[in-house]
């Protein structure tokens, strides 16, 4: 079976027509609504799987201040020297772990620099 696409915007342009259509009463229009969003919340959870699976093994930077790096490194966060900044490799326990506590780096704000 061939997978769909279905970008955001799209879901929610069939989230508005189910909603806004006047043929429905207000309790079938609540449970498509619930349906339709807890749709949605799996197929953001699945494209941030395979995004995450598509860049296993590379690394992910993550914006520790200097006063928080031992904290980042009970984590499991290891230092690159040349990026100047705290990582963990993408799809490891210590990434998802440090993803709960810290943010990411852009890195294209990390190369301008």
């Amino acid at each position: 079976m061939a997978k769909i696409q279905i970008t955001s915007d799209t879901f929610g342009l069939l989230c508005k027509f189910f909603v806004e259509n006047k043929t429905l009463s207000n309790v079938e229009k609540k449970d498509i609504e619930a349906e339709l969003y807890t749709t949605m919340r799996t197929i953001e959870k699945e494209n941030k799987r395979f995004e995450s699976n598509a860049k296993k093994g590379e690394k992910v930077y993550f914006d520790v201040f200097y006063g928080d790096k031992v904290e980042a490194k009970n984590l499991g966060a290891k230092w690159d020297s040349e990026a100047k900044s705290w990582y963990a490799i993408e799809g490891s326990k210590e990434c998802d772990a440090l993803r709960s506590v810290f943010e990411t780096k852009d890195m294209e704000t990390m190369r301008r620099k």
